[in-house]
């Protein structure tokens, strides 16, 4: 499978390890067709054929948090993987407010986010 990396949100994205890991077994024991890595800390990795779901989403933001999401289809996983980046977009530019300056706002939005990424 060819993933899509011309969609939104992909310009700070870039192959992790120079895709050295493609082709190997993940950690949901599929093998990886796509692993990505966020210059601002965060990393998505795809495998097909994982043990639970033809396809694995496993995916974090260095330091934040940590989930692994399933999908049955190539189309799911595209789909899946542009509002990843969007959302992940989204907590990225939360980050550019001075710390001193978050409100309770920021921290509810902050909250909203990451409870966003991690459903299911």
């Amino acid at each position: 499978m060819e993933l899509n990396t011309g969609s939104a949100y992909t310009q700070d994205w870039q192959p992790f390890d120079k895709g050295r890991t493609l082709g190997k077994k993940g950690s949901e024991r599929g093998t990886i067709i796509a692993d990505m890595e966020n210059i601002n800390g965060a990393r998505i990795t795809v495998e097909k054929d994982a043990d639970t779901a033809p396809y694995a989403i496993t995916f974090g933001i260095y330091g934040l948090m940590f989930h692994t999401h399933f999908k049955s289809t190539p189309e799911e996983v595209e789909l899946y993987l542009d509002w990843i980046r969007s959302t992940m977009h989204k907590v990225f530019a939360l980050y550019e407010q001075d710390e001193g300056s978050r409100s309770d706002e920021w921290y509810h939005e902050h909250d909203r986010l990451v409870h966003e990424l991690t459903i299911d």
